[in-house]
């Protein structure tokens, strides 16, 4: 009763009612929400994700492959710009020459004891899946580096047909592993709805780049809306905020 009282009093009140507008977008901001000077912005919230299949996401497949020896085909994978190196799939374990006494060549591989290599190339796949609106979707890759070979330059590329939508670029690190994430958020309006979801390795660079356990997660989220912190008639009203909270 004391604070509908006193917003109801005239000149006097006006501080008062400032006040009450900073409590309560205070309580918004801490909820998510994010201020402006006549509205109030609600941020996105996902509601569900769901695992999308990538074929040999850890390059298991494909026949067997010595210790420490390679071999040029990538089973579920296309192979882009051979010319600018050899890409294939490798396993690094056992001995190996260029590093020092105390240094494992690779160590940490993400997941089983393969791993795809590129030396300038592209590796892609197309998945799937096909792009919906209102959907996110994020990509995550295990990059790695040789002990005798660090700084590659990296691309990880979410894309559809010859358009790139999202991507995460680097350097590798030496003698082990990174994990890259890569996100694309289909707007409401998005022109490419309906296209496949393309995977793309790419080495930018001549030196080797390593990849491994290549996974892909889709999520459906909410759009984000504006809610009006004031009446019609430009009034503030406490209760007309809290009612909308609950809505």
């Amino acid at each position: 009763m004391r604070m509908h009282e006193t917003i109801r009093r005239g000149r006097g009140t006006r501080k008062t009612v400032d006040v009450l507008r900073v409590f309560v977008a205070t309580l918004w901001v801490l909820a998510g929400g994010i201020l402006t000077t006549t509205s109030l912005v609600l941020g996105s919230a996902t509601s569900w994700a769901e695992s999308v299949a990538i074929k040999n996401h850890s390059f298991e497949a494909g026949g067997k492959v010595v210790d420490g020896g390679w071999t040029k085909s990538i089973s579920g994978w296309t192979q882009r710009d051979r010319s600018k190196g050899a890409m294939g799939i490798w396993n690094p374990k056992g001995s190996q020459t260029g590093c020092g006494a105390s240094e494992k060549f690779m160590k940490g591989i993400p997941d089983g004891d393969r791993v795809a290599f590129s030396n300038g190339g592209t590796l892609s796949q197309r998945t799937n899946t096909t792009i919906t609106k209102g959907r996110s979707y994020t990509l995550t890759v295990g990059v790695g580096g040789r002990c005798n070979d660090r700084g590659g330059k990296y691309a990880i590329r979410l894309v559809t047909g010859n358009t790139s939508l999202a991507t995460t670029t680097g350097t590798n690190p030496k003698g082990g592993w990174t994990e890259v994430t890569v996100t694309y958020s289909s707007p409401a309006n998005d022109p490419h709805a309906g296209k496949p979801l393309t995977v793309r390795l790419e080495n930018q660079g001549r030196k080797q780049v390593d990849f491994d356990n290549v996974r892909m997660e889709v999520a459906k989220y909410k759009s984000i809306k504006t809610v009006l912190l004031g009446k019609p008639n430009g009034r503030f009203s406490p209760t007309h905020a809290i009612n909308m909270a609950g809505q």
